[in-house]
């Protein structure tokens, strides 16, 4: 399935190439709902390779660059300084004027050889910001590579699994010195936006004292789900229960678009769901209009999308927030979205379809 996405996904990119595969014209990058609502699509990236996939695929930027994995090339210390600069100025040149958006340090100390941690749940101990900010030297250092960076395009920020406001004031202090530090120092300190991720309940539940905070708000669904559902998507015995359709799960994201909307905060959804178009037509009826994912899945996103009004999208995402469970969601979305979308999407289905047991 993989493999078929990937063939379609660069069929798609290429058709902006001519022979040779020289540049026959500027790549796609527009998208819009077919009544003219404009939307941004954007690439989740980690590896070098992908920042070539999100411009080939006309990526509107880099909606989450997971930087974890530049320290898990370290696995006995950390990327210096200069190392995590290099990378990040590398991404602003390359997408500019586009946004990138770095994600801090996104881990736990059971990934990154850290001794101290004793929990028989780590994906629920030390990680994300938490580690961070008792990290504080190593979390100086990468925040010092991103404001350094940003002197190259457009730089934004993004701490993941906040779950109280204090450890947002807390990261903003140690913005403001990084950057009272360069500043001394007569070097650039460029501004830089600081985005909070969505993914934990607690975070949802106090989510406008969390946006008063930020200047953007990122929905990490991946975990969202699962810290929802309580279950581990990892644990096969309790996997089934990851259900990105179950009404728990629709009812946070309906929460989050409302708040956001309210109060005037961009908000991104960065995790995989968007790259599948059932999903993608459910986040922009409740309100979404900046989706980040896979950059070989943008080019299906962006044809699928440009089908569908605001209005019935709206509809679609109303009624669905209506229902029960995560299979009448599906019984109705289905064939719905089919209904509106002239393309096969047969083979997204799977993805969202809900089981009742581990043993289906």
């Amino acid at each position: 399935e993989n493999a078929r996405r990937q063939k379609e996904a660069l069929a798609a990119a290429a058709e902006a190439a001519g022979p040779g595969g020289a540049a026959a014209g500027p790549v796609e990058t527009a998208a819009a709902t077919a009544d003219g609502v404009a939307l941004s699509l954007r690439a989740n990236t980690e590896l070098p390779h992908e920042l070539t996939a999100a411009i080939a695929c006309g990526a509107e930027g880099i909606g989450l660059y997971r930087s974890e994995f530049l320290f898990f090339a370290h696995p006995h210390g950390f990327p210096s300084m200069e190392e995590q600069q290099s990378v990040y100025s590398t991404l602003a040149r390359a997408m500019s004027p586009h946004p990138v958006a770095i994600r801090t340090l996104d881990a736990g100390t059971e990934r990154l050889g850290e001794s101290g941690e004793c929990s028989t749940n780590p994906s629920m101990g030390l990680r994300g910001i938490r580690l961070s900010l008792e990290l504080r030297d190593a979390f100086r250092a990468q925040i010092e590579a991103i404001v350094r960076a940003g002197s190259e395009g457009n730089i934004e920020m993004v701490l993941p699994m906040v779950s109280t406001v204090e450890e947002i004031w807390q990261a903003k202090d140690l913005l403001a010195e990084v950057r009272a530090g360069l500043e001394r120092a007569g070097l650039p300190a460029a501004p830089v936006p600081l985005g909070v991720m969505i993914e934990v309940p607690a975070a949802v539940l106090v989510l406008e004292t969390l946006a008063r905070e930020a200047d953007f708000l990122c929905v990490g669904t991946n975990d969202l789900i699962q810290y929802v559902m309580a279950a581990d998507r990892g644990n096969p015995a309790v996997a089934y229960l990851c259900q990105p359709l179950h009404p728990s799960v629709l009812a946070c994201l309906g929460r989050i678009a409302e708040v956001a909307g309210r109060m005037g905060k961009p908000v991104r959804i960065c995790g995989e769901i968007s790259s599948n178009p059932f999903f993608a037509v459910l986040l922009v009826g409740m309100g979404f209009r900046q989706l980040s994912m896979t950059p070989l899945a943008i080019p299906a996103i962006r044809r699928a999308l440009g089908e569908v009004s605001v209005e019935d999208a709206r509809r679609v995402a109303e009624r669905a927030l209506t229902l029960a469970t995560a299979g009448e969601v599906y019984a109705y979305l289905v064939p719905e979205v089919s209904h509106l979308i002239p393309i096969d999407l047969s083979p997204y289905e799977k993805e969202i379809r809900p089981t009742n047991g581990r043993h289906e």
